[in-house]
């Protein structure tokens, strides 16, 4: 059997006997279409995830339906709602520049305009782009 090559349209989504490709089909209309699809960091920096600080991840077993654990506790079938993000540490990152530094740039899924943290924020229903991308 012959693997496809990177460039036929089956790993694109599409049927490599037809001109259509499938995912034009998938509407991105939820709130899932202002999803980040990556940051941008600084060399030194690895991963995002370096930055998160603590997780809220859900819990129906418990009265508030949520908890809050440190990082190092996540395991993979964990539900995870939301992340808070270590502000020391960001600040250490972008220095003066705070939020509207591009020392962190967060990549939008449509056509891939990057934007500042306050950029994300201001131009994307007012969300944390970097915590997004760190959910993830």
């Amino acid at each position: 059997m012959n693997t496809p090559s990177p460039n036929t349209k089956i790993l694109t989504g599409g049927d490599p006997n037809d001109n259509a490709n499938w995912l034009e089909c998938i509407p991105w209309t939820g709130f899932e279409k202002d999803f980040p699809v990556g940051v941008i960091l600084p060399p030194s920096i690895r991963d995002v995830t370096r930055l998160i600080k603590s997780v809220t991840i859900l819990d129906a077993e418990s009265d508030a339906g949520f908890k809050i654990i440190k990082k190092s506790e996540v395991i993979a079938d964990m539900d995870i709602l939301n992340v808070q993000l270590n502000e020391n540490s960001i600040a250490m990152i972008v220095g003066s520049a705070g939020a509207d530094s591009e020392a962190i740039v967060i990549v939008h899924p449509n056509g891939g305009k990057q934007y500042t943290r306050l950029g994300w924020y201001n131009n994307v229903k007012h969300t944390d782009g970097l915590s997004h991308v760190g959910c993830n």
